[in-house]
């Protein structure tokens, strides 16, 4: 189930946005083979199009990253981000953490 880490209010204006996420399978088997990390406005909800709102590895591995470079966002009203992660693994737990970062254009 996609699970939002983190999310920002940003105010009328044009930003540019980014994130970084991490996580761990730990415990048990300890293996992850999913991660998909995204930027959207619904919460809990990975949403867009892949490769440029959301990225996903299906890699077997216990560790992965990822990021979403910058995407501009143009805003007539205050609008929430989230920054939801979806991970598949095989361990006890899956620790995830992230942020975002934006930067006001306009």
């Amino acid at each position: 189930v996609a699970k939002t880490i983190t999310s920002i209010s940003l105010t009328a204006g044009i930003w540019d946005i980014s994130s970084l996420c991490a996580a761990e399978a730990t415990g048990g088997a300890a293996v992850m083979t999913t991660h998909a990390s995204g930027i959207g406005t619904v919460d809990n909800t990975l949403s867009g199009t892949l490769g440029i709102d959301y990225f996903q590895s299906n890699v077997q591995d216990s560790t992965k990253s990822s990021c979403v470079p910058q995407i501009r966002a143009t805003l007539t009203a205050t609008t929430t981000y989230y920054l939801v992660v979806y991970n598949t693994y095989t361990s006890t737990t899956c620790p995830t953490n992230g942020r975002i970062t934006e930067t006001r254009v306009g």
